[in-house]
C-alpha cells in the first residue's frame, strides 16, 4: 500500500503538468511558468502528506566540483540542442515537421524531473528517437556531472519533488 502514494503522487504530478502545457499552448503557445509548477508541487506535498522532515528523500549532489564538470560537460556537448542554462529550444513542447519534439528544457520548466534518475541516465546513454548517443563520448560519471549540473538549475520543491518519485521508482525496480 504504501507504494502506491508515491506512484499517485508523481502520475498526478505528471497529468497536472500536461494540462498546464497543454492549456498554455492552446492559449498562447507556451510552457507552463516556473511558479506554478512550484505552486503545483507545493500542494502535491500537502496532499501526500508533505512533511519533508518524515520523508526520505534524496540529497541534492550540490558538490561544487561535479556542478563544475557538468557545467563544462553540457557546454561541449548539449548547449547546441538543449539552449543556454537548459532552457530548450524553441517551442519544445510541441512537434515539429517531422513529428518529433524539439529538444526540452532541462532546468526545471518541462518535464526531465519526471523522469528517474535511471532514465536519465540511459538517454544520454543510449539517445532517443531525435537525442543522438552519448556513450561513446561520456561515460557514467561524466553524465552523472551533467545531470547534477542541469538538477543545480530546479528549484528545491522540484527537486524534492523528484527525489521522492525518483526514491519510488528505485524500490519498485528493486
Amino acid at each position: 500500500m504504501r507504494m502506491i502514494k508515491p506512484i499517485c503522487l508523481f502520475m498526478l504530478s505528471a497529468v497536472l503538468v500536461h494540462s498546464f502545457s497543454a492549456y498554455a499552448e492552446s492559449v498562447g503557445g507556451t510552457a507552463p511558468k516556473l511558479d506554478s509548477l512550484k505552486d503545483l508541487m507545493q500542494e502535491l506535498n500537502e496532499i501526500g502528506g508533505g512533511d519533508k522532515g518524515t520523508q526520505s528523500l534524496l540529497t541534492r549532489n550540490t558538490d561544487p566540483d561535479s556542478v563544475a564538470r557538468g557545467a563544462k560537460l553540457y557546454s561541449a556537448n548539449c548547449v547546441q540542442c538543449h539552449g543556454e542554462g537548459g532552457i530548450g529550444a524553441p517551442n519544445w513542447h510541441r512537434r515539429d515537421a517531422s513529428g518529433n519534439y524539439p529538444p526540452p528544457p532541462l532546468n526545471g520548466s518541462a518535464h526531465t524531473w519526471h523522469h528517474p534518475k535511471a532514465q536519465l541516465l540511459e538517454m544520454i546513454r543510449n539517445g532517443g528517437v531525435v537525442m543522438p548517443a552519448f556513450s561513446s563520448q561520456l561515460d557514467d560519471t561524466e553524465i552523472e556531472d551533467i545531470i547534477h549540473w542541469f538538477q543545480s538549475l530546479w528549484p528545491d520543491e522540484l527537486y524534492q519533488a523528484w527525489a521522492r518519485q525518483n526514491e519510488a521508482y528505485n524500490r519498485n525496480v528493486d
